[in-house]
């Protein structure tokens, strides 16, 4: 992705219902990332200045407007 390219862009958070862990490691810097099991979780925790959609493709346009009615910006 461009967003890697970018070295002040970082993955704030990753929601994945299905994944029963606290957090995952950065393979950019070693960092660990919070993983949710919901996105009102996550934007709990922090506010991301961009979501990627990376889930099955219909539920894209939910997940979208979700978060686009939060002021996110999404990159489907």
């Amino acid at each position: 992705l461009a967003w890697e390219q970018c070295p002040e862009a970082r993955v704030a958070a990753i929601v994945e219902p299905a994944v029963r862990q606290s957090a995952v490691v950065s393979p950019r810097d070693g960092r660990p990332i919070p993983v949710f099991p919901t996105i009102a979780e996550a934007m709990a925790f922090q506010r991301p200045d961009l979501a990627a959609i990376v889930t099955p493709s219909g539920t894209h346009h939910e997940v979208a407007m979700s978060l686009i009615a939060e002021g996110v910006h999404c990159l489907v």
